[in-house]
Formats: C-alpha cells, sequence, structure tokens
C-alpha cells in the first residue's frame, strides 16, 4: 500500500507559483511572438507559420530527449532540480533574444536569427525549464492522489499567469513606446 505525504496547502500553492514566471514568458510568447515577428520585423505570416510547425515537430523530439536526460541525471539536489535552476537564466535570454531582432539585418539573416533564437526558446530553453518542472512533481510527491493537488496550483498558476500577460503586456509595451522598444521592455520585465 502507498504511503499518503499528506502535503499542505502552501506547498503546493508553493509548487504552483514556482512555475509562475515561466508561464508569465510563455504566455507572452505565445500571445505576441507572431504579431512581433510580422508587424515588427516584417516577416511574412506564411515564413513564420512554417518556423512554427517545423519548430512544434523538432519540439516533440526534445521533449523526448529531456526525459532521457532528466532520468539519467544523479546529482545531491537530485533530477530534475538542476534543470529547473540551471535552465532558468538560458530561458530569460532566449525570451529576450528572441523579441530583439537586431536592426538592419539582411533578409535572410532576419530569417536565420529569428529561426534560431525561437528554436532556442522553444526546442531548447522551455523544454529543459517546462520538463523539468513537470517532472519535478513526480519526485517529490510519488502519490498520485497528492500529487493532483500540486497539479490543481499548477494549472491555477499557469491560468493566472496567462491571464497577466495578456492583460498587461499591450499597456506595458505601450509604457515603453511600443515597436521595438516596447518588445525589449516587456522582454526584460517578464
Amino acid at each position: 500500500m502507498e504511503k499518503k505525504n499528506n502535503f499542505g496547502m502552501g506547498k503546493k500553492i508553493g509548487y504552483g507559483i514556482g512555475d509562475l514566471g515561466g508561464n508569465l514568458v510563455s504566455a507572452a510568447a505565445g500571445a505576441f511572438v507572431t504579431m512581433y515577428y510580422t508587424d515588427s520585423v516584417l516577416l511574412s505570416a506564411a515564413f513564420i507559420g512554417t518556423m512554427m510547425l517545423f519548430t512544434r515537430l523538432l519540439d516533440g523530439i526534445s521533449d523526448i530527449i529531456m526525459g532521457i536526460i532528466i532520468d539519467k541525471t544523479y546529482t545531491k539536489y537530485g533530477k530534475a532540480r538542476p534543470w529547473v535552476l540551471f535552465s532558468a537564466f538560458p530561458l530569460i535570454l532566449s525570451f529576450i533574444l528572441m523579441l530583439n531582432v537586431p536592426s538592419g539585418l539582411s533578409d535572410t539573416a532576419t530569417k536565420i536569427y529569428v529561426v534560431v533564437t525561437y528554436i532556442f526558446y522553444s526546442v531548447i530553453c522551455f523544454t529543459a525549464v517546462n520538463g523539468a518542472y513537470s517532472t519535478l512533481v513526480t519526485l517529490i510527491c510519488p502519490n498520485p492522489e497528492e500529487r493532483t493537488g500540486f497539479t490543481s496550483a499548477r494549472s491555477f498558476c499557469s491560468s493566472l499567469a496567462m491571464l497577466l500577460a495578456q492583460s498587461y503586456s499591450v499597456a506595458l509595451m505601450a509604457r515603453f513606446g511600443g515597436g521595438q522598444k516596447g518588445f525589449t521592455a516587456m522582454s526584460i520585465i517578464y
């Protein structure tokens, strides 16, 4: 018979809040990256859509690879915790790079920059953070019944992050002058 851990509500809420930052970045990227690439960088929607489709295929492969990497990780901090900690900074950096395409690049160089930074963000950095964070709850709490509370807290905080990003990002960008300045400010603040 499986032992029940009886984690308190505070630990469950703490777990949910721990993922708030990653979800804030993810929600802002999901809501605004296409608009940024088409309206500010002036790339075609067809190019962006094709890039995103290709990236989703790569992301499916990277999820499996990250799972294997986490499974083979053995540290005094556990399997997943080091990946959450050490991939947070690259996630921030990749988000800032993704929303700050240098001006003055040729059309080809701009497309290469966009593809490389979007893949770096989606396929590598976000996969590392999110995969490790998702695994963390199964390592903290092996009891499936108890784990439901952790997952519910994470889902609530994820929804809250999406609400915040979609409600305040446009005003935040406008406050810093809109256009590229607004996207730069938003990416750094988030």
